[in-house]
């Protein structure tokens, strides 16, 4: 049987990471050489990123230079949440990174093995069901070195596994476009919310126009908003420094209803299968759009819990554990758990409600309670202020980001049918039962 350590040349490819007291949260830098967490795994797609921990260049080369990673390294989890795996991009700001104690790093030799086909491999359900029937599950579930090392890999040859990695390659190119669109639809959106709403530009401008800046922080501005909308900003700020007639409120009264989620009876199978109604749990909320869920409830389990329906363009934000005080918009309807607060928006509100509540994130994170586990409740977020301005100016507000959220959750429906495709093809090249040129055809079709 051919190894995975035999397949990259040898097992000095595949990196462990310190042992645990060789790198703890007192060994970090301000700057220095980066240090690879779960939380930097998958979070530009296929690539690590995120904000990373540093440690001293002196602490790297003294005691972790045999746990040093480059560019181009494939990083597999090695406890924790299995199965997750990250390459380290080519491009990278950082040419030397420390893996830290729940990582290890894979250096796969150009001239024996194509990096991106090996990444694929990592994914594919045969090497994830080697995971499961290996992982040793005392106390955190994880692996170890001899574990990655001896996983079975009989692999194409070279070329064939460009030819795969080329395939699979293009639908993540794809996604990946449409995830850094989605970025940019958003700071669009973010950025005429934090003018018109945060800094009052329209409202300073107009001040400054007539020489009235009491802080002289605008330097005067011809009106840069189309005239009607233009008209529906006061013309000077209050005492509080808000823009004259507008008030804080709690963002309940933005809203229908603000409700949390429930969770069926596990004990009752019925109400899990068949499993018809997306189901929505606070883990995903991270995700800032959500186009499908992981889990489904049955018609008798909604029924038959505190879960309901919550229609697109509601606002949900995570109330427990780690997640709390995270965001996302719902693209399409869904049920959620008791972890979940829906904010099921008033018309024209739905725009305003997300990107004020995303605005302030570390605002309502700060109100999470709890000494074992920080929670919000669903009613410190129903009580959460923010800005009210005229129904105008929202209104406003919401046909001017309209079509960006629209481009922006069919960017995350088109991803889904992406991410299909791909998940379909993978095993199916891997195993052969696909020829490359059928794939090729395939992919041509949706990308």
């Amino acid at each position: 049987m051919t190894t995975l350590a035999d397949a990259l040349g040898c097992a000095q490819n595949i990196i462990g990471g310190p042992f645990g007291s060789n790198l703890t949260q007192v060994d970090y830098r301000p700057a220095g050489i980066p240090v690879i967490r779960g939380s930097n795994m998958g979070v530009a797609g296929r690539f690590i990123g995120g904000n990373f921990v540093f440690v001293s260049a002196e602490k790297a080369k003294k005691t972790l230079s045999s746990n040093l990673a480059a560019r181009g390294d494939i990083i597999v989890t090695q406890r924790g949440t299995m199965g997750q795996v990250s390459i380290i991009p080519t491009d990278s700001a950082y040419d030397c990174f420390v893996i830290s104690q729940s990582q290890m790093a894979i250096r796969v030799p150009i001239e024996v093995a194509d990096p991106f086909f090996v990444y694929y491999f990592l994914k594919s359900q045969k090497f994830l069901e080697y995971l499961d029937t290996s992982t040793i599950q005392t106390g955190v579930p994880h692996i170890n070195l001899t574990i990655l090392r001896q996983a079975p890999a009989s692999w194409p040859p070279l070329e064939e596994q460009h030819a795969i990695a080329s395939i699979l390659g293009a639908l993540d190119d794809k996604i990946e476009l449409n995830r850094r669109m989605n970025e940019t639809l958003e700071a669009m959106a973010r950025a005429i919310f934090k003018d018109w709403f945060v800094d009052f530009g329209p409202t300073r401008a107009k001040m400054a126009m007539r020489g009235e800046d009491p802080q002289n922080e605008n330097v005067a501005r011809a009106p840069y908003l189309a005239p009607d909308v233009w008209s529906l900003f006061p013309d000077r700020l209050d005492a509080d420094g808000k823009p004259q007639g507008w008030r804080n409120c709690a963002i309940s009264e933005l809203c229908d209803r603000v409700e949390n989620g429930g969770t069926p009876a596990r004990g009752e199978p019925q109400y899990w299968s068949p499993p018809s109604v997306p189901w929505l749990t606070s883990g995903e909320v991270r995700m800032p759009i959500i186009a499908e869920t992981a889990q489904y409830i049955s018609e008798l389990g909604l029924q038959n819990s505190s879960a309901k329906i919550w229609p697109v363009g509601t606002t949900v934000v995570a109330m427990y554990g780690a997640t709390a005080g995270q965001i996302c918009l719902l693209g399409t309807s869904v049920s959620a758990n008791q972890a979940c607060c829906g904010l099921i928006p008033k018309r024209h509100m739905r725009e305003y409600v997300f990107i004020a509540l995303r605005e302030d994130r570390s605002g309502l994170a700060l109100k999470a309670t709890g000494s074992a586990q920080q929670n919000l409740s669903q009613r410190l977020i129903a009580d959460h202020t923010v800005i009210a301005p005229s129904f105008e100016c929202v209104q406003a507000f919401s046909e001017a980001a309209e079509s960006l959220f629209e481009r922006w959750i069919s960017n995350e429906f088109e991803n889904r049918s992406l991410r299909e495709v791909r998940d379909h093809l993978l095993p199916k090249l891997m195993s052969g039962e696909i020829r490359v040129k059928d794939a090729e055809k395939h992919v041509s079709e949706v990308v």
